[in-house]
């Protein structure tokens, strides 16, 4: 009987202390939510998407939209590497800035406001840039064609 009574105990003791440890891995901040073919996007990333998103007051549910705008920012950098397209440190800041001036800040000032909510530049900076190089797959991609409809209607 004591033998059972401490082997249920260990038991107990066991089951507790192993789903403390699968707890403790889920909450993590780095621990992946979402899997887009190759890559990840973290909780750490999904948190700040959802506050980044709820501070610019973009319509809809925060959690659904930062879901669905990370997703798509993977699928985008994915397609953007395999046509080897990256934007420039110019290209990157200048989009910054254009975004900032918006709210009538300049960048740093956007930065520091985004602190205040606990936004991190880099989530600034990543949104953006994402942006910066699915613009310049786009006209890539489609430049081709569009200039040859534009020769197109000046001969029409």
């Amino acid at each position: 009987m004591v033998l059972l009574k401490i082997l249920l105990t260990s038991l107990i003791i066991w089951c507790f202390v192993d789903f403390s440890e699968i707890k403790a891995q889920n909450k993590s901040l780095f621990s992946p939510v979402i899997h887009v073919n190759n890559s990840v996007i973290t909780k750490f990333e999904l948190d700040q998407r959802i506050k980044f998103v709820a501070a610019l007051k973009f319509p809809g549910n925060p959690y659904q939209l930062a879901q669905t705008q990370l997703i798509e920012e993977r699928l985008k950098q994915t397609e953007a590497q395999k046509l080897n397209i990256i934007a420039s440190d110019f290209e990157i800041k200048d989009a910054l800035k254009r975004f900032a001036s918006r709210a009538n800040l300049s960048v740093e000032d956007f930065i520091t406001e985004l602190k205040k909510l606990e936004i991190y530049s880099d989530t600034f900076r990543s949104y953006v840039e994402t942006e910066v190089v699915w613009q310049k797959l786009v006209n890539k991609k489609f430049d081709a064609q569009s200039s040859t409809s534009i020769l197109q209607s000046q001969r029409a």
